[in-house]
């Protein structure tokens, strides 16, 4: 999951109780939207892939 917020304090909460789920894991987080495709264009999710298809 790209996580995405321009307050660190809440991206760091968001992404400790996300990352605190079985089935959930933030891969990229960001500041805003420049950023977060930024890093997403660099191969940030390495083998990680979206699954779209339910």
């Amino acid at each position: 999951m790209a996580l995405v917020d321009d307050q660190e304090l809440i991206r760091a909460g968001l992404a400790m109780v996300i990352d605190g789920s079985d089935d959930m894991r933030v891969v990229v987080q960001a500041a805003d939207g420049e950023q977060a495709l930024a890093a997403l264009r660099l191969g940030a999710l390495g083998p990680h892939r979206a699954d779209v298809g339910g």
